[in-house]
């Protein structure tokens, strides 16, 4: 008897589908960050469980009144707007100070006046940091929120410095910053922009910033005749970070060598108003994100508002970020492609009907068997609860076992590359019994903060700030 191979070669096909679904279905769990920047604005997107997570802040004065976001063509579900700080965002700001050369000790003693200015615009969430640089860098006070112990160390700094290592001293401020756990990262560089480290490069400082999403900003103080020129390499420096440059404007008097410097009324302003610019939103993802798709499939995120331009007038603003997200799965196509080829293989069979029915049924157990151990095991593997870290990445680890520890040591669950988490900080653990979850300090040197309390032992119901050190997570448990 001559029949057709179609029931089958589809049968098997979809056992192809079924597996390749389960595999998306894991592959798109996570995804970035992906970062753009255009017409003022930087973007940020994180893909995570069902979630888009857009971030962004501005790199110049504009408002924005206007977001839309949609994936391979189809518009998405967007929750509220929520300016950055929200309420537990943090920006970590250091401010670098060039002490070099002692015949310009009058213009350090200016920069120490412009600083204390605009530490006035100190916020409850910035945490700043002052250091001097001439033969390396020498950090001068911790980060604090303290502004009169800020302004207080300020003027303990003298222009006692050999030479001018700006591109080594600037390097080692990224490294530091690239430690801490803010969401956002800013450095302050007060120079004129002389520098004589011949083994380290703008490149150098660029790459490194941009690695660690770091900010710099340039305030030029520029020396008298042909020096002046140097302040350039502070311009750019924070061009290629995607942070501003204002240049400070020099008068000379009759009774003094050095030039006066002074900084514009705006400056004051806005020194700190960009950097906390912009906020984030979360994007409910469709189901397409987990269906097959053509080779790339655009996540469109278009924004519209006002910005200023050079002369301060008002403008249309009208910016589309468009992010390029692979393919997860083979094509539908593809996929039952061995079915349509094979549909019409003809083979002989005395009992055509019977052994077709066999193997459908063995087809379908078996389909049901695949599906059945890949359940098992997805549950085996479902995370009982999150640690997501408060800074500008939000990573998220997920702890499946009935402990997690944590700590700066490789051999915990979760590693903190950070000085002042210890090498075995803290253990979560749940309570097989009663499924109850709770937090311990294993002995560590900075204690662990629940809600901004100390606690050695604490029960945890899901949603708390827990804080290692300068390390910053939230808690949550998957219901």
């Amino acid at each position: 008897m001559i029949i057709g191979f179609k029931s089958s070669t589809c049968s098997i096909a979809l056992v192809l589908f079924v597996l390749g679904w389960f595999g998306c279905a894991a592959a798109a769990e996570k995804f970035g960050p992906l970062t753009q920047s255009a017409q003022g604005i930087r973007m940020s997107v994180n893909l995570a469980g069902k979630e888009a997570n857009l971030s962004w802040r501005q790199t110049r004065q504009l408002s924005v009144n206007k977001m839309i976001t949609s994936f391979n063509g189809n518009e998405l579900t967007m929750g509220p707007m929520v300016r950055y700080p929200g309420k537990d965002g943090r920006t970590d700001i250091l401010l670098l100070i060039d002490t070099s050369d002692p015949r310009r000790a009058p213009v350090v003693d200016q920069k120490m006046k412009i600083i204390e200015r605009m530490l006035a615009g100190i916020r409850t969430h910035h945490r700043i940091a002052i250091a001097e640089f001439s033969k390396g860098l020498t950090v001068r006070t911790p980060f604090t929120n303290d502004r009169n112990a800020l302004v207080s160390e300020l003027y303990s700094i003298k222009a006692e410095g050999p030479i001018t290592e700006l591109y080594k001293s600037v390097l080692e401020a990224v490294d530091r910053l690239a430690k801490r756990g803010a969401d956002r990262k800013v450095i302050f560089i007060f120079s004129d922009g002389a520098a004589e480290d011949e083994a380290f490069t703008n490149e150098q400082v660029v790459e490194s910033a941009l690695e660690n999403n770091i900010i710099i900003n340039g305030i030029g103080f520029p020396a008298k005749g042909n020096r002046a020129i140097a302040v350039q390499s502070l311009e750019r420096l924070a061009k290629e970070t995607e942070g501003f440059y204002q240049e400070a404007n020099a008068s000379l008097s009759r009774n003094s060598s050095q030039p006066t410097y002074t900084l514009p009324p705006s400056f004051y302003k806005s020194a700190f108003k960009l950097i906390d610019s912009g906020g984030r939103r979360a994007v409910t993802l469709d189901r397409s994100f987990r269906f097959p798709f053509e080779e790339q499939a655009p996540l469109l995120v278009s924004m519209a508002g006002e910005a200023l331009d050079e002369n301060r007038v008002p403008q249309p603003l009208n910016v589309t970020f468009r992010f390029e997200i692979e393919r997860p799965l083979p094509k539908p196509e593809e996929l039952i492609s061995f079915g349509r080829e094979k549909q019409n293989l003809p083979i002989v069979m005395g009992t055509g009907g019977v052994i077709s029915a066999l193997l459908l049924i063995l087809i379908v157990v078996s389909i049901r068997r695949v599906i059945m151990r890949r359940r098992q095991e997805l549950e085996a593997t479902r995370p009982i609860a999150f640690v997501k870290v408060l800074d500008s990445e939000q990573k998220i680890y997920d702890m499946i076992g009935d402990s997690l520890t944590i700590g700066r040591g490789e051999e915990n669950d979760v590693i903190f590359a950070n000085d002042t988490v210890s090498r075995v900080h803290a253990l979560i653990k749940r309570t097989p019994e009663d499924g109850a979850f709770s937090i311990h300090d294993l002995n560590s040197e900075n204690g662990v903060l629940i809600n901004e309390k100390v606690s050695t032992e604490e029960t945890l119901f899901g949603e708390e700030t827990i804080e290692l050190g300068e390390v910053r997570f939230r808690f949550s448990i998957n219901s």
